[in-house]
């Protein structure tokens, strides 16, 4: 299979090659007339224009022979990659990705391969690291200009503290303790799951109830920490974030093992269970823990080595993206929404005005993108990649060409893959099986998006410390409704579409969610009150509008 498309490369350059040996060939003479009087000027003027002609026939092949040969041996290195990957996968198969013997029926589900993470692929070409240059570019004027106007309005001491981002990332010492105590309760997830099977316990209601007992204490009192000790918003969505992370990555141990347990335990010849046999280890359970992936298995594609170099630099865009998005705030957001609901000349309470809510929405658009695309670089690329690199862990797509999507469905299933893959083996294919009104693929469906949505939310609540559902509505009420409006669509004005309808919900989130922020600050609610967070109607609603 590789031979042939060696030789289709080296045919193609072949051609190439000849089209500018033949650009470069001298014109053939036309005759001219006999008896045609022909000047020493008009010949010169010939001469000079067959040339002319020559150089731009050659500097024109020339572009189109790169451009050709970079574009082809990029499609070609990723369908080599992605074929070899395949080939490898199906020949050195790990036993966690094969059928056990003794388990019974296996389920299907998501095959990990070694393959790198697009972006990582798209750097290689000249053009997209272009790109890559220019936000760099930017990022050092935002820093520059934030700096000189940070220096010009206070002292330099003040101006050098970056008060919004410590602010922010304020009290990290509950904060890593509670993470701690979080992970703890997860790694004893691994024996109690173990002497469930050695008990031959089976699945019974007792069991049942004992695991979402179980589930719910460890959402139940990492949320009521975080109000308590009333961590700032980044402080807060970490550990919101990690707390849904490792809850999943304990669904996914569970649901994965039980069927092969069970099934062991229904064999009447069994008097006991190997349970490294069934690919259940303390420390396979841990590197899945610290693993970029959601989905179980005792056994992942790894890398020979460790690549030092490419962890520091995908930590480095790390804090790199940190910074950029604290400019972004400290430049657009925080001076538009500052005296919201309030008069910025006297600090007395004002009229909601409309009118500049309307101009604060479209101002917000572009920073809003930039912010959820920083975010998609630091975290689904960047971050994952660099505990990819530490855990040598070689399947790296997690995430797709969602940009090029021309409907929503596409961009859902793309946008972030280590989460798709969870939602739908555990919540889709699961509710499916039930049976009954989840049978149908909708239903299904809106089940994923009603729960995407609720955690979501969630993160938002305990992260902001106040329910203004706004992303609930537009996550599982217009982005439903936009799966079937682009469902099946192929034209380039649906990607346009879809990327109008981007920067506009962004745009609108950051509005909404900074005036309901702002308007509380300034109307003094005390965020360690819990029944403010659930406060309605929202601070925003408070008071009267007015257009003007």
């Amino acid at each position: 299979f590789v031979r042939p498309m060696s030789a289709t490369r080296s045919r193609t350059k072949e051609a190439a090659a000849a089209a500018a040996a033949h650009a470069d060939a001298p014109e053939i003479a036309r005759e001219t007339p006999p008896g045609t009087p022909a000047s020493e000027s008009d010949i010169n003027g010939g001469v000079q224009m067959e040339d002319v002609l020559s150089q731009y026939l050659r500097q024109q092949v020339d572009k189109i022979r790169k451009d050709l040969t970079d574009q082809i041996d990029f499609r070609l290195h990723n369908l080599v990659d992605d074929f070899t990957a395949i080939l490898n996968s199906q020949e050195e198969r790990p036993k966690a990705l094969r059928p056990v013997p003794t388990a019974g029926p296996v389920r299907q589900g998501k095959v990990f391969v070694p393959r790198e993470s697009r972006l990582t692929e798209m750097f290689q070409l000249p053009e997209f690291q272009t790109i890559y240059n220019i936000f760099i570019v930017v990022l050092i004027i935002l820093s520059l200009q934030t700096l000189y106007l940070d220096i010009s309005e206070k002292p330099l001491i003040e101006a050098l503290n970056f008060e919004l981002m410590t602010r922010s990332f304020g009290q990290v010492g509950v904060t890593a303790t509670i993470w701690t105590c979080m992970f703890l309760q997860t790694l004893l997830v691994f024996p109690l799951f173990t002497f469930w099977a050695n008990r031959r316990l089976g699945v019974t209601l007792l069991s049942v109830f004992s695991y979402i007992a179980y589930m719910l204490t460890i959402f139940c009192w990492p949320c009521a920490a975080a109000l308590h000790y009333a961590l700032p918003p980044a402080s807060a969505f970490i550990v919101g974030c990690e707390q849904l992370r490792l809850m999943m990555k304990i669904h996914s141990f569970v649901r994965e093992n039980v069927p092969a347990v069970t099934y062991k335990l229904r064999l009447k010849h069994t008097t006991s269970i190997d349970m490294k046999a069934l690919g259940l280890d303390f420390g396979t359970y841990v590197y899945f823990l610290f693993a970029p992936t959601l989905i179980y298995r005792s056994q992942y594609p790894r890398t020979p080595k460790i690549r030092w170099n490419v962890v520091v630099e995908n930590f480095t865009h790390v804090v790199a993206s940190l910074f950029y998005t604290y400019y972004i705030f400290e430049r657009y957001c925080v001076p538009e929404f500052l005296h919201t609901g309030v008069d910025s000349s006297t600090k007395e309470p004002d009229y909601f005005k409309l009118k500049s809510l309307l101009s604060a929405t479209f101002l917000s658009m572009v920073p809003g993108t930039v912010v959820m695309l920083l975010a998609f670089f630091a975290i689904l690329h960047s971050w994952l990649n660099a505990f990819a690199e530490m855990m040598r862990f070689a399947d790296r797509q997690f995430y797709k060409d969602w940009w090029n999507c021309k409907s929503f469905a596409t961009y859902y299933r793309t946008w972030n893959v280590v989460v798709h893959d969870w939602l739908y083996t555990y919540i889709y294919q699961d509710a499916r099986s039930l049976g009954g009104i989840f049978k149908s693929k909708n239903t299904s469906m809106l089940t994923v998006f009603f729960v995407s949505a609720i955690l979501h939310e969630y993160v938002i609540i305990l992260g902001m410390r106040f329910f203004y559902p706004v992303l609930l509505v537009m996550f599982g009420g217009f982005g439903v409704v936009f799966i079937y409006f682009t469902r099946n669509q192929t034209s380039w004005l649906y990607n346009v579409f879809m990327w109008l309808m981007l920067f506009f919900g962004t745009g609108l989130l950051m509005c909404l969610y900074s005036h309901e922020w702002f308007a509380r600050k300034n109307m003094y609610i005390c965020p360690e009150d819990g029944c403010a967070i659930f406060m309605w109607p929202p601070a925003s609603f408070s008071r009267p509008w007015k257009w003007d």
